[in-house]
């Protein structure tokens, strides 16, 4: 008794309760508890205080542990909410994780749910519940003007109207369990990972303000479908939308000039996507792995597309370019720079297993014809003179290529993942191969390689699980090119 004593004469000017407080030895110390200024309450502070009853005046509070209280609560036939505590128990309701909920502890029932409308807890209470446990039930936390936490327990959450909130935060929904969200008006910006990997999020408004959507501000939300983005966005930026598997529709205003790296990168269910006439440039990454594009336009104004912007998007067949832009052409669905010379991207899509590189062309760029699953064969020009970095990457039906002698370097990765080789002449005058050049061909056997190459790069030939024999010039250098390849013969 002398430690209720002693902490009742502090009472009204407490301003932090450690964890355990009143646990164990105080047990049996309490019938009620009141405190007006306490701001901060540690973790299990009333753990089976079994005499507790009533929980009051909680509104200081800013940070409740968890398992605040777990107690045996006996409710009366038909008792509600406000009766068990008519102010603690819309205040110190929570999940470990910071959600707002109160459940039962032995069965882990729900119990409430949150009003978006009214902002207010929904409690259902009755004679069977036997335990119940509280956390601090705040769900927007505020700096100005910045909505900078929220710890809600999800479902539907409706950000108040003239809350004077111009900003939701980095990272201030990130993860958590919400399933749609209405941003009012007045909000400016969304930073940068504000709602990454909401998992159950299917549904966004966003208001006519905003100007500014952060870097991966959306990238994981897998349930969310569709999105339309207002008047007043200039930017799509990068990672925005990545990984939302479900997302099959998108509105991009005109007001957009530029789609940042990985904006929409595996997005498989996205279907189509209108491309703005005023879009000038369209980032790294883009588009990747969206399965179910099948078609894409790129308007006249576009004058920078980056690496990979279409690769491994598998249903993808065409991609056509405005007659009217300068800097790239489209024939036959395929995409060049605007001289034909460099071809750029081959949808991996088609399902023609032969191709033939036109005369002319000089260079074939990188991520070119990344994951084209159909084809089997690809004749190469004496004209092209160059072949970027992961060219011919995972076309893993491709059988037979020729390589002119033109060209004098097989870069990195060119044929990463081409397990369909089996024997390969690399032809006179290349002088060097790249890193991870030929890495996982599984298939191959053999492979000759001229006294003209000087150097083989690691890993060129990694995971070669086939490769038997290599006749390669003594002078050769040699530099942990061919690891797995544990039946391999050098010949010289």
């Amino acid at each position: 008794m002398v430690f209720a004593a002693l902490f009742f004469g502090c009472g009204e000017t407490a301003r932090a309760v450690q964890e355990l407080a009143f646990s164990a030895d105080g047990q049996y110390l309490f019938a009620a508890l009141s405190h007006n200024s306490v701001r901060a309450w540690g973790s299990m502070d009333g753990s089976h205080a079994t005499s507790l009853r009533h929980i009051r005046n909680l509104k200081a509070a800013e940070k409740i542990g968890w398992e605040l209280w777990t107690a045996p609560v006996e409710v009366p036939e038909g008792a509600t909410a406000a009766a068990l505590d008519p102010e603690g128990l819309r205040l110190a309701l929570g999940r470990e994780d910071g959600g707002i909920e109160i459940y039962l502890v032995a069965t882990g029932q729900e119990l409430a749910r949150f009003d978006a409308d009214s902002q207010e807890w929904i409690i259902s209470v009755s004679p069977a519940d036997q335990y119940l446990a509280f956390k601090n039930s705040k769900p927007f936390v505020l700096d100005g003007g910045v909505l900078v936490e929220y710890r809600g327990g999800g479902g539907d959450v409706r950000i108040p109207d003239g809350s004077g909130i111009t900003e939701i935060g980095e990272a201030a929904f990130i993860g958590s369990k919400i399933s749609s969200v209405i941003i009012p008006a007045g909000v400016r910006k969304i930073g940068y990972d504000a709602f990454r990997n909401c998992h159950n999020l299917a549904n966004v408004t966003l208001p006519g303000s905003l100007e500014t959507i952060g870097d991966y501000a959306f990238s994981g939300c897998d349930r969310l479908a569709e999105i339309t983005l207002p008047g007043g966005i200039t930017h799509i930026a990068k990672g925005t939308f990545s990984r939302c598997e479900s997302l099959a529709s998108v509105t991009i205003p005109g007001s957009v000039s530029a789609i940042g790296d990985n904006a929409f990168s595996a997005c498989k269910s996205l279907a189509s996507v209108a491309i703005p006439g005023g879009v000038t440039a369209i980032g790294d990454q883009a588009f990747y792995a969206c399965e179910s594009l099948t078609a894409v336009a790129i308007p006249g104004g576009v004058s920078a597309i980056g690496t990979d912007v279409f690769s491994a998007c598998t249903g993808l067949s065409a991609i056509e370019v405005a007659a009217e832009n300068p800097r790239y052409a489209s024939p036959d669905g395929i995409l060049f720079d605007e001289t034909t010379m460099t071809l750029l991207a081959y949808p991996a899509g088609r399902e023609d297993p032969l191709y033939a590189i036109p005369e002319g062309v000089t260079a074939i760029g990188p991520h070119a014809f990344y994951g084209c699953a159909s084809l089997t064969s690809i004749a190469i020009p004496d004209s092209v003179t160059s072949i970027g970095e992961y060219a011919f990457a995972e076309c893993n039906s491709l059988a037979s290529v020729t390589i002119p002698g033109s060209v004098d370097r097989i870069d990195e990765g060119v044929f990463e993942g081409c397990t369909g080789f089996a024997a390969l002449i690399i032809p006179d005058g290349v002088t060097a191969i790249g890193k991870r050049a030929f890495f996982r061909c599984t298939g191959l056997t053999s492979v000759t390689i001229p006294d003209s190459v000087d150097s083989i790069d690691e890993e060129a030939f990694a995971d070669c699980d086939s490769l038997e024999t290599a006749w390669l010039s003594g002078r050769t250098s040699v530099y942990y090119s061919f690891p797995a390849a544990t039946s391999l013969e050098y010949y010289d």
